[in-house]
């Protein structure tokens, strides 16, 4: 039995815990986070609703400190029931890595531009679904917090519970491979409810992509890679465009 087949088969026998760590715990700690905010530091909770770069940038710190929690207990919960933080084989080749760093970028931003081209009418804006959610991916908002959350923590958070421990238990389970790509890319769009009916199809593509990386290369680090990439590329145009 293969390392991605034996962490499969015991990511198999915990579906809920699956469920919980790629679903629910995100929006889980991020509100209980506000809820404590609101109770004991009521001033600083208000700021989060800001749109002065300072509120932006108070907003990505807050995400880095509730999604690396999320992060640190996903590890350690993968750790403890498959043997491997990243619930599942990490070693491949460096063809497959190099091809995940050139490829990653090429199909989020070749997505987002095919998209944006054929069905945004010109609008700026179309993937947003409100100015709050656009204000995040502004230039005032660009900052240390924004790189570490959107180059290293997302990219690792998202894999690991969606590409590691989603569609191995579902595979575990029996599911064809395609379906379990196809199942976890659904909810993983649907959890990006900032953005437009059109920004949702700009993720579920490359989501599409990168469950196919994972189940090519038979590990999560090819898909993390490439997503770390895809996402760093998309900082620096924004920090390019001014």
């Amino acid at each position: 039995m293969t390392g991605a087949s034996r962490a499969g088969a015991i990511l198999a026998r915990h579906p809920l815990h699956a469920a919980y760590w790629s679903v629910l715990a995100p929006v889980v700690y991020f509100q209980l986070a506000i809820l404590l905010l609101a109770l004991f530091l009521p001033d600083l909770a208000e700021r989060l609703d800001g749109t002065e770069p300072a509120d932006l940038r108070l907003r990505w710190r807050m995400l880095v400190l509730v999604q690396f929690a999320v992060l640190v207990r996903a590890c350690a919960w993968a750790h403890a029931t498959v043997g491997n933080p990243f619930a599942g084989p990490l070693g491949t080749s460096s063809n497959w890595l190099s091809g995940a760093l050139f490829a990653g970028p090429a199909v989020l931003i070749g997505t987002s531009v095919l998209i944006g081209a054929a069905f945004g009418d010109g609008e700026p804006d179309w993937a947003y679904r409100n100015s709050a959610a656009r204000e995040m991916f502004t230039g005032p908002a660009l900052g240390l917090s924004m790189v570490v959350y959107v180059v290293v923590i997302a990219p690792r958070l998202e894999e690991i519970c969606f590409r590691g421990i989603a569609m191995g238990c579902l595979i575990g389970r029996g599911m064809d491979p395609r379906l379990a790509v196809l199942l976890t890319s659904l909810v993983f769009t649907a959890l990006h409810y900032q953005y437009t009916p059109l920004g949702m199809l700009a993720v579920f593509i490359p989501a599409l992509f990168l469950g196919w990386l994972r189940i090519a290369s038979g590990t999560v680090s090819v898909p993390i890679a490439a997503h770390m990439a895809a996402n760093a590329f998309s900082l620096w145009l924004l920090s390019a465009s001014g």
